[in-house]
């Protein structure tokens, strides 16, 4: 989704796409804001025609059916649309809220403040069209006169339930990008960084490296001590990888027992020396069982390495990674190899 131009424009896209969710009884949530807003945008050609298609054949469109063009269509930065459309209403409630807190401390020309507001938030013109919610906060406004007390505590009541949604959309966006397990990012936060950073490499002229790494005989651990201490190995593996790269670095479970890194700003050389780094700090670990104290035995992994080319997709780039990996493996495991080694 395009960067919001201007207010107005932006204005009249939250107020339809307000209606459209009331129009179809959907709740008023982050996805629901995303899809609507980028329908009425009409920008998403292809997601406009699969929402038509649904309202055309059953007359309305459900969650379920809302959740599988989310699932197709977008990713989960859009979620940071939604923030700003909840920051705009919030903006105003806030200013409404100040004014009524204000106006508490003396009745004095109070019907003249409360006019003049309501006057005021009538002629702009992104706003004063938002179905309902708008309106209402126009009639609690000039409702003041006869009940200011209540009208504060309403729009109180509503800027604290926004806070709590946006406090929402940022939990579900973190689980969405987040492996549960290892708190790295996973698959498909991974697959969005490293297009991030390929066409951040072709606009700068810069490259990077992604370095695949797999532990070996993963299977081997959990057969002989339990999937319990497999996880922990895992956790452990990303700690490792999070207190070791740098900041600058990104690292996520891929798989299994797969992770992977992106090295920004770095060539095969420095990747293979960071490489060296990771699998010298594993082998120098004790590995324990939790609880029992059992030693588990020696944990090893195979790294595979690759720099972006000019041109190349993110699907060349992996495979030469992945291909570096299983020739790592191939050579006794516990080995680092580059693609210029294969």
């Amino acid at each position: 989704m395009d960067c919001i131009e201007n207010k107005a424009q932006a204005g009249e896209y939250l107020r339809l796409t307000l209606k459209h969710i009331a129009k179809y009884n959907l709740a008023t949530n982050g996805v629901n804001l995303i899809i609507f807003y980028e329908y009425v945008e009409g920008k998403n050609l292809d997601l406009s025609k699969a929402i038509d298609k649904i309202v055309d054949k059953y007359g309305t469109i459900k969650p379920e059916q809302i959740k599988q063009i989310y699932g197709k269509y977008f990713n989960q930065d859009h979620q940071i649309v939604a923030d700003k459309l909840l920051n705009r209403l919030h903006e105003i409630i806030k200013e409404l809220s100040t004014f009524f807190a204000d106006s508490m401390d003396g009745m004095a020309g109070q019907g003249k403040k409360v006019e003049d507001l309501s006057t005021q938030i009538s002629q702009v013109k992104d706003y004063n069209d938002i179905d309902k919610i708008i309106e209402k906060m126009l009639v609690e406004t000039k409702a003041l006169v006869l009940s200011n007390q209540k009208a504060y505590s309403i729009i109180q009541s509503s800027s604290e339930n926004i806070n709590v949604l946006k406090s929402k959309l940022k939990k579900v966006k973190h689980e969405a990008q987040t492996d549960p397990l290892t708190n790295l990012a996973n698959r498909r936060s991974f697959e969005q960084k490293l297009q991030y950073e390929r066409l951040n490499a072709i606009e700068n002229s810069d490259t990077f490296c992604i370095m695949m790494m797999d532990i070996d005989c993963f299977k081997m651990i959990n057969d002989n001590h339990g999937h319990l201490a497999g996880d922990s190995v895992l956790k452990n593996l990303a700690d490792i990888l999070s207190q070791y790269l740098r900041q600058s670095d990104f690292s996520a479970r891929v798989g299994g027992d797969e992770f992977c890194a992106i090295l920004p700003g770095t060539k095969l050389s420095g990747a293979s020396i960071a490489a060296v780094k990771i699998k010298n700090i594993i082998n120098g670990r004790t590995w324990l069982l939790k609880g029992t104290g059992q030693d588990i035995g020696d944990v090893t992994i195979s790294i595979g390495i690759s720099q972006y080319k000019f041109n190349d997709s993110d699907e060349e780039l992996i495979k030469r990674a992945d291909d570096a990996l299983y020739f790592a493996k191939e050579n006794g495991r516990n080995n680092i190899k580059t693609e210029n080694e294969i």
